[in-house]
């Protein structure tokens, strides 16, 4: 799971956290705040993914450091996107969306990295989340990198394409080349391929290593013909090709009288790659396809590839986040051919064990507990806490112990920095509070009150002042939180 790559890596630099892990916006309970949902692929890897600039350690971004990701908007308004904050530095992206639909956002780097090496971040947005790698240079060596095409003079060796090529459809961000290269010099590179049938492929990055590795490329253009395509690449005086197979469209009819609907959907979740749907498909012409249903209530349905002729299935995931109850009617279109096919989204579950809970004047919050992970590296010890209710609230909890590890009776500050033992706090839904060593003027107080390794269980209180939505201070009294790690 990735959350513990991150709870890894927060340790690097874990005293300049400005966010928690799931940082949400202070703008969140605004009446024109946006909805929708981030884009990733089946491993949680946001899409597109595009990484500008050069990150080296010591040297603080800049204009050029931003990444960008896909929105699923579902309805408009004010938007902030933001990531965790890893190795000294964090993305942060705020604006409005005036349309719905997929649209692509930039996200500013901001920050300083302290250590080279790789930091995976967690992109949130409207209880959605993916995530995007950083290769953070040694100090001093961010120059270009130097390094040959394996398969120079000929074929690219171990050439592998992803993503479908269809005539007539341009190339998205699914669409990439993975070469082998080997790398003589640490540094940057940027490479980019010729232009052939319309389509060509370009990617940048950073070797943090010399040896043997691998680079990828991301498609662009519009293929032109359905034929076998050749490109080649150029790296210093070394060139190698590989093919491109175009295929042309599919035809086929859709049958969703025998659609099978799987996975469990319920409101505010979002759904992930068990949320599929098998429909019953007729192919008279062999070829590639590629569907995605219209958003309904936040939900839709993807997917793609090649198919032979004759009867057969394909099946389409599921992605967004349900926003209602209910039973909904998915229609799905390819060609000439549409059809509809149902889902039934329960009510957010809510009839879990109460595992946090506490109090803002006369204001009551408690929920289930959603997940706790802890991380030792480097003698650092953090823990991050999730917690939903039935409201769509989220809860989200970081202590940091920088040495000893996370121990009955030790006391953690959100107020906090550097050597000292700090604290993260996030609430997110019905109301919005935040407190961290960035929020000015206020401190919340987190004491663990047991913590048995054995059982990996963990219990604690917590209570101080926070800032909600308004950024006026708030103060929290009687909290408490319980939960299990792996």
């Amino acid at each position: 799971m990735k959350r513990i790559i991150i709870l890894a890596l927060l340790v690097i630099g874990i005293a300049t956290i400005p966010s928690c892990i799931k940082e949400k916006s202070l703008e969140a309970s605004s009446s024109n705040t946006s909805t929708g949902s981030l884009q990733s692929d089946l491993n949680d890897d946001c899409l597109p993914k595009t990484i500008a600039g050069v990150y080296e350690a010591g040297t603080p971004l800049g204009a050029s450091n931003f990444i960008t990701v896909d929105v699923n908007v579902t309805g408009v308004g004010t938007y902030i996107i933001t990531t965790d904050t890893v190795n000294g530095y964090y993305f942060r992206g705020t604006g409005t969306f005036g349309s719905t639909g997929v649209q692509t956002i930039k996200l500013m780097g901001i920050g300083n990295p302290i250590a080279a090496g790789t930091d995976d971040f967690l992109v949130s947005y409207g209880g959605t989340s993916c995530f995007v790698s950083i290769t953070v240079l040694p100090d001093g060596s961010a120059g270009p990198a130097v390094f040959t095409l394996q398969g120079a003079g000929g074929s690219c060796t171990n050439a592998t394409l992803a993503g479908n090529y269809i005539l007539s459809t341009p190339l998205n961000a699914s669409n990439k080349v993975t070469l082998s290269v080997t790398v003589t010099t640490i540094g940057t590179y940027s490479v980019t391929t010729n232009t052939s049938n319309g389509i060509s492929f370009s990617g940048s990055g950073v070797f943090s290593t010399t040896g043997a590795q691998t680079i990828v490329l991301t498609g662009t253009g519009t293929p032109a013909a359905s034929s076998t395509t050749t490109l080649s690449v150029t790296v210093g005086t070394g060139t190698c090709t590989f093919q491109v197979p175009i295929s042309g469209p599919a035809v086929f009819t859709i049958n969703c009288s025998s659609a099978d609907v799987l996975g469990t959907y319920e409101e505010g979740k979002a759904l992930n790659a068990s949320n599929t749907v098998y429909l019953d498909v007729n192919v008279t012409t062999a070829g590639a396809y590629s569907i995605s249903t219209t958003a309904v209530h936040g939900m839709v349905f993807s997917g793609s590839g090649t198919l032979a002729t004759g009867p057969q299935t394909i099946h389409l995931t599921g992605s967004g986040t349900p926003d209602n109850d209910g039973t909904f009617m998915i229609t799905v279109s390819f060609g000439a051919s549409t059809c509809d096919f149902l889902v039934a989204v329960d009510p957010g579950s809510g009839t879990g064990t109460i595992a946090w809970s506490f109090k803002e004047g006369t204001l009551n919050f408690e929920g289930e507990e959603d997940e706790t992970l802890i991380q030792t590296s480097g003698g650092i010890t953090v823990m991050g806490y999730f917690g939903i209710s039935t409201i769509d609230d989220d809860l989200s909890i970081t202590i940091t112990d920088v040495a000893g590890g996370i121990q009955n009776n030790e006391t953690y500050n959100t107020n906090a920095i550097l050597t000292s033992n700090s604290a993260m706090f996030n609430f997110d839904g019905s109301q919005t509070y935040n407190a961290d060593f960035t929020t000015a003027g206020v401190n919340m107080v987190f004491k663990v009150t047991s913590h048995n390794t054995t059982t990996k269980t963990i219990e604690g209180t917590f209570s101080g002042t926070c800032r909600n939505a308004a950024n006026a201070i708030k103060t929290i009294t009687a909290g408490t939180f319980k939960g299990t790690y792996q």
